[in-house]
């Protein structure tokens, strides 16, 4: 993908831009698992707080 844009004289700059980018996305990624894993938890505490009640 890189190697298409080897004319392009910031080269280093759009590669390490590029770079950024994806460990951007890859940290996001992280952060919604997290997230999720979170929301899931809390539901499932509630859940199982009003389950216990109950019973």
């Amino acid at each position: 993908m890189a190697a298409t844009h080897s004319l392009i004289p910031c080269q280093q700059f759009g590669a390490r831009a590029g770079y950024y980018e994806s460990v951007f996305h890859h940290l996001m990624y992280i952060l919604v698992k997290i997230g999720c894993f979170c929301l899931m938890d809390v539901l499932l505490a509630r859940y199982w707080y009003l389950w216990s009640k109950l019973n």
